[in-house]
C-alpha cells in the first residue's frame, strides 16, 4: 500500500470516526496479503483485526507479524481471528 495511500485512508477513518458514536472494535482485511493495509491502517483505528486469505503460506506469515510484538500499537490491537478461505 503506498504511502498516500496510507495517508489519504487515515484521514477519511480519522474524519469518519472523529464526529461518530461508532464502535471500533473491529475490522476485517479481506484478501489479507502480507498485511500492509492491517499494519499501516486498520491497527490506528481498530482494536482488533481479523484476516480472511486464501493463501495459507500468508496466514502463517501473519500469525507470526501480528499477534506478537512486531506490529505497531500490537499492546492495543491484534489479530484476532485468522481464516484461510479459497477464492
Amino acid at each position: 500500500m503506498a504511502p498516500c495511500c496510507v495517508e489519504i485512508s487515515n484521514i477519511a477513518l480519522t474524519r469518519s470516526f472523529n464526529n461518530s458514536s461508532t464502535s471500533r472494535h473491529v475490522a476485517l482485511d479481506c484478501d489479507y496479503g502480507i498485511g500492509r493495509v492491517a499494519k499501516n491502517l486498520l491497527y490506528r483505528h481498530f482494536h482488533e483485526v481479523d484476516l480472511v486469505e486464501p493463501t495459507p503460506h500468508f496466514l502463517d506469515a501473519a500469525r507470526e507479524s501480528l499477534t506478537g510484538g512486531g506490529a505497531p500499537g500490537a499492546d492495543e490491537c491484534r489479530a484476532v481471528n485468522v481464516f484461510c478461505v479459497p477464492l
